[in-house]
């Protein structure tokens, strides 16, 4: 992992700047467009905040025309694919994924295993990963005022962030671990076979 100031530095956001990182695929059902909304909010509590979406999609240009129309190319920046997701979101100071449905999430976890907040919506499998309150915030899909909310908490909050954080990596390695989820797998195998013989 790239040392954050040097990502930062590379990217010319200067190393104070409050950061919000979101890796996603850009179509309709990641619904960038919410975390673009909320981000005209959160600009104008922090003029310097950033937000760095990473990933491609069919979404682009709408979300380019999204961005230019709420005066946000500042603030804003689609940085199309990227092959250092991770050491953008270790840069960052929290990560978010808006989406309206999502299976799993394992970028949450990647967020997570590298001491990130995270929000994200409460719309599947974020359920199941983000514990709320304790490793991040989960807010209603589709709703920028609730998700800028919950940006500019952990913003305000630096105790707050590193919280967040420091519990979310504990639940990686307590809970999602491949090595973990492979015990479970095979735990729930032995149960099946031991009634199945019983």
């Amino acid at each position: 992992i790239q040392p954050a100031a040097d990502v930062r530095r590379e990217l010319a956001i200067d190393a104070h700047a409050p950061l919000v990182v979101c890796a996603a695929r850009l179509q309709k059902e990641k619904d960038i467009a919410t975390l673009v909304a909320a981000m005209k909010t959160v600009a104008a509590e922090f003029p310097a905040a950033r937000c760095l979406i990473a990933g491609e999609g069919d979404d682009k240009q709408t979300l380019q025309q999204l961005i230019a129309n709420l005066g946000l190319s500042e603030n804003v920046r689609l940085l199309g694919f990227r092959s250092d997701v991770l050491d953008l979101m270790n840069a960052g100071d929290l990560f978010v994924l808006p989406s309206l449905a999502e299976p799993f999430g394992l970028v949450l976890l990647e967020a997570m295993a590298l001491g990130k907040p995270v929000i994200a919506t409460r719309a599947g499998g974020p359920c199941e990963i983000v514990a709320e309150g304790a490793t991040g915030l989960l807010v209603p899909p589709r709703d920028p005022a609730a998700l800028a909310a919950a940006i500019g908490r952990l913003l305000r909050d630096p105790a707050l962030r590193a919280a967040f954080g420091s519990a979310g990596r504990q639940r990686f390695f307590d809970r999602f671990t491949a090595q973990r989820m492979a015990a479970e797998t095979l735990a729930v195998y032995h149960a099946a076979l031991n009634g199945a013989t019983a």
